[in-house]
């Protein structure tokens, strides 16, 4: 066989590895009691909210539906789709009217994984109120207001043991969530659940669900998903407003579910606000920034759980004279 033939056999042999490595097959499971995340859209966005609020005195616990065996994906998470967090002024007020003690938030709340439907889990901190979407008001403009969204934490494949009953447990370790008028609502999908599949443990007491099912579920990964790529390609002052910047950026990837705007002081990074869906553009508010010098990045995150970090952008903030 002459040098030009092996050559191009190489060739083609190389052009093969490297699209059947390119061609790997990603998913993403949803493994809840209804099939798509979408069915879960009832109390946790407007309407009657069915008193499904995650409080500090009560979990939501869900046995896992037919989840063989973790070690078949390669990243599993937890989540729970939220909605409807107070605004820190009605919270207080409430509380008040309560005579009940505390802050008005933010205040976390946390998921976690046990092999009882009545034995707490250590948990994970799955998000705090002040990243839900807020109810609106009646007697004030909102800007925080949308619909409800699901929230995940990545969990060890270990903690879901082949063959063994696992359940997901939610709730707040804040007290002061004690009521639907002060606390984040979880979602709920129309449908008849099994005997022994979703509980609510109220002041220590079990309660089978009915009717409704609680969006808590489990999200597994198999593969290697292609990561989202975030840079920002314009940051400037706002047009009409003095104390608000524009964040400008350029997004790329598929399933983009999130982009986050970070700020940097001089210490951590800190999320200042996000966005769920295209132009993933932001404009934020410095008017109570202290005087200093400021970084600003964005992370893009998808469906996979995959995650991408722009280069970051300065500005100051000044003394006012």
């Amino acid at each position: 066989m002459g040098k030009g033939k092996v050559c191009i056999i190489c060739f083609f042999l190389f052009f093969y590895a490297v699209f059947k490595i390119s061609a790997q097959e990603y998913s993403a499971d949803f493994i809840a009691h209804m099939p798509t995340p979408g069915e879960y859209s009832l109390f946790a966005t407007s309407g009657w909210d069915g008193n499904w609020y995650v409080g500090g005195n009560r979990r939501w616990v869900g046995k896992l539906p037919g989840f063989a065996d973790a070690k078949d994906y390669d990243r599993v998470f937890v989540g729970a789709r939220l909605g409807r967090a107070k605004h820190p002024q009605r919270i207080k007020e409430v509380l008040e009217e309560k005579e009940i003690e505390g802050n008005e938030g933010p205040y976390d709340i946390f998921i976690g994984l046990s092999g009882s439907r009545r034995e707490k889990p250590s948990g994970r901190l799955l998000t705090d109120t002040g990243n839900i979407p807020m109810e609106g008001l009646e007697d004030r403009a909102l800007v925080e207001v949308g619909e409800s969204r699901w929230f995940w934490v990545e969990i060890d494949r270990e903690d879901i043991p082949a063959g063994e009953d696992r359940y997901i447990h939610l709730w707040s370790p804040d007290k002061e969530l004690s009521l639907a008028a002060v606390s984040p609502i979880l979602a709920a999908a129309e449908g008849l659940q099994k005997d022994n599949a979703t509980f609510l443990i109220e002041d220590g007491e079990v309660k089978n669900i009915s009717f409704f099912s609680p969006a808590i579920a489990i999200k597994a990964v198999t593969g290697e998903p292609p990561e989202p790529s975030v840079e920002i390609r314009e940051f400037r002052s706002h047009p009409s407003a003095s104390g608000k910047k524009v964040v400008l950026t350029r997004v790329k990837g598929d399933a983009v579910s999130e982009v986050i705007l970070e700020v940097n002081a001089g210490g951590g990074w800190e999320i200042m606000d996000s966005v769920y869906s295209p132009p993933y553009d932001i404009s934020f508010d410095v008017s109570d920034f202290e005087a200093g010098k400021y970084r600003i990045r964005c992370r893009a995150k998808n469906w996979w759980g995959e995650t991408a970090v722009s280069g970051y952008e300065e500005f100051e903030i000044k003394d006012e004279e």
